[in-house]
């Protein structure tokens, strides 16, 4: 199924600034924004990805980014989730839990998160 849009969730707006830029490099795909559980059930469809944040705001039913994607793993129909993280702890975390391979905000700058979005995006 063609990814439809692209959901930042959990990030504060400089980072969200930071991932909008590394995206438009990429892909047209439209991208919104979840900083809440109530967001989250709306735009969370199998024709979604979702760049999640390792730590969660307070508005999320749970502060780990990892949860979260457990959580929507376990649903009939998920959406494809990447964890953001420079912690390849977290990433490994995050894979088992049902995530595609992530990277980290501090690798938005080269080709390793170049070639783990595009491969998330087809």
């Amino acid at each position: 199924m063609p990814i439809n849009q692209i959901v930042l969730v959990g990030h504060c707006s400089f980072d969200t600034g930071s991932l909008y830029s590394f995206i438009q490099q990429s892909t047209d795909t439209p991208i919104k924004s979840a900083n809440n559980d109530q967001d989250i059930q709306e735009i969370a469809t199998p024709d979604s990805l979702l760049l999640v944040n390792r730590v969660l705001p307070g508005s999320f039913n749970t502060d780990s980014g990892i949860e979260l994607i457990k959580q929507l793993s376990q649903s009939d129909s998920p959406p494809r989730m990447i964890l953001i993280s420079d912690l390849s702890e977290a990433q490994q975390l995050a894979e088992d839990a049902g995530a595609l391979p992530g990277f980290g905000k501090g690798q938005l700058n080269d080709e390793f998160a170049s070639d783990r979005f595009t491969t998330a995006l087809q």
